[in-house]
């Protein structure tokens, strides 16, 4: 049974409908259909993007003696750029029935698949092994606020990145690392281990 309370839940929920949604336009017949659901995947695979960038990596990065994470948390944040830049080159052509078309939106099914592996067996590890239940509950309501913003901004905007050329992007958060997650600065003035 699925914690819903629990950030990786909302994360791995938010991946098999990405993923799903990138298999669909990837099997699709024709291009009317392809842009359908390239339509539908872009606006919530962005807003996933984003709310995972503003809220869970933040989060990450500001554990103590984790300089592993901090590497896995780069390397996700180029998966990001490079799946926005997918996504962007797919939403401009306007030949969704070109075979080059179809080509690119399997390397983006490729690069998806790669990334949500990646994320859920390494950052899903560093979630479970610093953060408890309540810090982990909290994340998530973090994450899913962000995901809400982002979503009632991106529809006036369109884009992310209008989102964020607007000035109206999302702040980084660092509130919820501190749960049992626990800052460079907090753990030395305190003496703590990061593990309750």
């Amino acid at each position: 049974m699925m914690n819903t309370h629990d950030v990786r839940t909302q994360l791995r929920l938010d991946h098999d409908e990405a993923l799903q949604v990138a298999r669909d336009m990837v099997d699709a017949d024709g291009g009317d259909c392809r842009r359908t659901l390239l339509r539908r995947l872009r606006p919530s695979l962005l807003v996933h993007l984003q709310a995972v960038r503003s809220e869970v990596y933040p989060a990450l990065r500001n554990l103590r003696g984790t300089r592993r994470a901090r590497a896995t948390i780069d390397e996700r944040m180029a998966d990001h750029q490079a799946l926005e830049a997918m996504l962007a080159w797919l939403a401009k052509s306007r030949k969704t029935e070109s075979m080059e078309w179809a080509s690119r939106a399997q390397s983006l099914l490729t690069l998806l698949r790669r990334h949500v592996e990646a994320e859920q067996d390494d950052v899903f590890a560093v979630l479970g092994h610093y953060f408890d239940d309540a810090a982990l509950a909290r994340l998530a309501q973090s994450y899913l606020g962000e995901k809400t913003q982002l979503s009632a901004l991106d529809g006036k905007a369109n884009t992310s990145q209008s989102l964020r050329n607007s000035g109206n992007a999302p702040r980084s958060s660092s509130r919820v690392g501190r749960s049992r997650g626990v800052t460079d600065d907090e753990s030395a003035n305190r003496g703590h281990s990061l593990r309750a």
